[in-house]
Protein backbone atom coordinates (compact mmCIF):
# COMPACT_ATOMS: atom_id res chain seq x y z
CA UNK A 1 0.00 0.00 0.00
CA UNK A 2 1.08 3.46 -1.03
CA UNK A 3 0.92 6.66 1.14
CA UNK A 4 -0.95 9.16 -0.76
CA UNK A 5 -2.60 12.79 0.17
CA UNK A 6 -5.51 14.51 -1.25
CA UNK A 7 -5.30 18.09 -2.42
CA UNK A 8 -8.31 20.51 -3.39
CA UNK A 9 -7.74 23.78 -5.81
CA UNK A 10 -10.46 25.89 -6.20
CA UNK A 11 -11.35 27.97 -9.21
CA UNK A 12 -13.83 31.26 -9.81
CA UNK A 13 -15.40 32.68 -12.80
CA UNK A 14 -14.09 36.13 -11.83
CA UNK A 15 -10.61 34.85 -11.96
CA UNK A 16 -11.31 33.89 -15.59
CA UNK A 17 -10.32 30.34 -15.27
CA UNK A 18 -11.52 29.84 -18.91
CA UNK A 19 -9.30 27.62 -21.29
CA UNK A 20 -6.87 26.73 -18.24
CA UNK A 21 -5.12 23.36 -17.87
CA UNK A 22 -5.64 22.00 -14.87
CA UNK A 23 -2.27 19.64 -13.65
CA UNK A 24 -3.06 15.88 -13.27
CA UNK A 25 -0.45 13.71 -12.04
CA UNK A 26 -2.53 11.88 -9.85
CA UNK A 27 -4.47 8.89 -9.14
CA UNK A 28 -8.03 9.91 -8.98
CA UNK A 29 -9.24 13.15 -9.99
CA UNK A 30 -12.81 14.68 -9.01
CA UNK A 31 -14.62 17.75 -10.46
CA UNK A 32 -17.00 19.81 -8.81
CA UNK A 33 -18.73 22.50 -9.78
CA UNK A 34 -20.47 24.48 -7.25
CA UNK A 35 -20.99 27.36 -9.66
CA UNK A 36 -24.20 29.27 -10.79
CA UNK A 37 -23.88 28.29 -14.70
CA UNK A 38 -22.23 25.76 -16.94
CA UNK A 39 -18.57 24.90 -17.22
CA UNK A 40 -16.86 22.28 -19.42
CA UNK A 41 -13.85 19.77 -18.44
CA UNK A 42 -12.67 20.14 -21.88
CA UNK A 43 -15.62 19.72 -23.62
CA UNK A 44 -17.71 17.89 -21.08
CA UNK A 45 -20.43 20.32 -19.92
CA UNK A 46 -20.38 19.65 -15.64
CA UNK A 47 -24.04 21.44 -14.57
CA UNK A 48 -24.32 23.39 -11.20
CA UNK A 49 -24.24 20.86 -8.56
CA UNK A 50 -22.63 18.15 -10.81
CA UNK A 51 -19.37 16.51 -10.52
CA UNK A 52 -17.28 14.43 -13.02
CA UNK A 53 -14.89 11.80 -11.22
CA UNK A 54 -12.01 9.91 -13.12
CA UNK A 55 -10.38 7.05 -10.77
CA UNK A 56 -7.75 4.80 -11.34
CA UNK A 57 -6.66 1.72 -10.38
CA UNK A 58 -3.69 0.97 -7.29
CA UNK A 59 -0.88 2.44 -8.53
CA UNK A 60 -1.74 3.67 -11.95
CA UNK A 61 -0.92 7.82 -12.19
CA UNK A 62 -3.59 9.57 -14.57
CA UNK A 63 -1.53 12.40 -16.99
CA UNK A 64 -4.46 13.52 -18.82
CA UNK A 65 -4.30 17.03 -19.35
CA UNK A 66 -7.82 18.67 -18.22
CA UNK A 67 -8.71 22.18 -19.65
CA UNK A 68 -11.69 23.55 -18.15
CA UNK A 69 -13.49 26.57 -19.90
CA UNK A 70 -16.68 28.67 -18.35
CA UNK A 71 -19.73 28.22 -20.29
CA UNK A 72 -22.32 30.37 -18.38
CA UNK A 73 -21.21 30.61 -14.75
CA UNK A 74 -20.61 33.93 -13.02
CA UNK A 75 -20.78 33.10 -9.30
CA UNK A 76 -19.33 30.10 -6.92
CA UNK A 77 -16.40 27.94 -7.36
CA UNK A 78 -15.35 24.57 -9.44
CA UNK A 79 -13.42 22.65 -7.01
CA UNK A 80 -10.71 20.17 -7.91
CA UNK A 81 -10.07 17.08 -5.79
CA UNK A 82 -6.68 15.17 -6.64
CA UNK A 83 -5.26 12.33 -4.85
CA UNK A 84 -1.59 12.01 -5.11
CA UNK A 85 0.98 9.14 -4.35
CA UNK A 86 3.93 10.58 -2.13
Amino acid sequence: MRDFVIDTETYSPWNNFDKKEVPTDCNDITFINKTDGVVFINTYPLDPNDSYVSTGNENENNKTRFNISNGTSTTGSLYVLRKRFI
